[in-house]
Parts: C-alpha cells; sequence; structure tokens
C-alpha cells in the first residue's frame, strides 16, 4: 500500500511538473523597447514615448504605442490611429513591394481619383537608406477631397518597400506630422 501511495504522489508529481515546466521555460514574453524622442508639432517641441516595433531580417520602427495599433497586413504593418474621430483614415505603413513600378502606383491613385505632386525626399527615411543611392528613394504627395497621403517607394538591402501616410487635411499639422517623425524612424535590419 505505502509502494502504491509513493507511486501515485511521484506520478501527480510528475504530472505537475510536465504542466508546469513550458510555462516556467517559456517565462513570458520581453517587452518590446521603448524611448523617448522629441519630436515638433505644430511649431511646438513635444516629448513622446515610442515603442519598438522590428520585422526581423527587413526593418524597424519606432511608433506611438498609446495612440497607433500596428496591423499586420499581407505584405507589411499598418498603424492605424486608435481613437480617429476625424473625417477619414490616419495610418501610416511600411508593405514589401512587387511587382508594379513607381509609374503604376501614380498611375492608380490617378485611376482613383487623387491629384499627385512632387515630394521633396532628399529628408525622408534617412536612417533606411543610409547606405543606399540617392535615387533609391521616390515619392509623391496626394490629395482627394480633404484626405492627403504621402507614398514613398524606396529600395532597401531587404529589398523594395512601399510607405504611406494618410490623413485627412485637418490634421496634416498635428498627426500627419507625428506620422512623419515616426516614419523617419524606420530602419533597415540585417537579414537572418
Amino acid at each position: 500500500m505505502k509502494k502504491n501511495v509513493v507511486r501515485m504522489v511521484l506520478t501527480l508529481a510528475a504530472v505537475m511538473l510536465l504542466f508546469t515546466l513550458p510555462l516556467v521555460s517559456l517565462g513570458e514574453a520581453a517587452a518590446p523597447a521603448t524611448k523617448e524622442i522629441e519630436i515638433s508639432l505644430e511649431g511646438t517641441p513635444e516629448k513622446v514615448l515610442v515603442t519598438q516595433f522590428a520585422q526581423e531580417g527587413q526593418f524597424a520602427l519606432w511608433y506611438d504605442a498609446t495612440s497607433f495599433a500596428p496591423l499586420p497586413t499581407e505584405k507589411g504593418i499598418r498603424f492605424d490611429l486608435i481613437q480617429n474621430f476625424l473625417s477619414g483614415p490616419v495610418y501610416f505603413s511600411v508593405e514589401s513591394f512587387s511587382g508594379t513600378d513607381f509609374d503604376q502606383i501614380k498611375a492608380a491613385y490617378e485611376a482613383d481619383g487623387w491629384a499627385l505632386e512632387a515630394v521633396d525626399t532628399k529628408e525622408l527615411l534617412p536612417l533606411f537608406r543610409r547606405d543606399a543611392a540617392d535615387e533609391s528613394l521616390q515619392g509623391f504627395f496626394a490629395r482627394k477631397g480633404e484626405q492627403r497621403a504621402k507614398v514613398l517607394l524606396v529600395q532597401a538591402q531587404s529589398g523594395p518597400y512601399q510607405c504611406v501616410t494618410e490623413y485627412p487635411e485637418p490634421a496634416a499639422e498635428g498627426w500627419g506630422a507625428r506620422m512623419h517623425y515616426l516614419l523617419n524612424t524606420l530602419e533597415a535590419l540585417p537579414a537572418v
């Protein structure tokens, strides 16, 4: 009888150990890195706590996790404004790009009723294209009614990416400027 009790206790202990080992060995996932950056909104400097998002072997960027929610897309990531009380979408995105050239992207926007303007890309995405030629970045501004978009196509070591910011015109100096700063934190990661 004592042998049965000992076996039962040992079996129970083994089962408990078996179920708790994965929990102990996995532990909690590491929290994403955060840091404080200073951005200028409507001419006023503002400190913003940002969280790092990394797509392993492709890119990383910092975003305001209190204001934007990361939403995986088929080709990358999109950060939507969490509480959007504006007249149109407010988001920025980074997606891998293939199959279409820059002129076709522009034609697609024009066919959808957007008016296009040239954009000076000299100061855009400095970390992402620091090792690339200046011609590695093309872009345009687009207007459709009250909605505004900045569309960029950049060639990085991990491939081409399309980066978009979109917002209603009244949000240009607020959310539009904030997304500009956040998108400019985009940097290429080494391939895995």
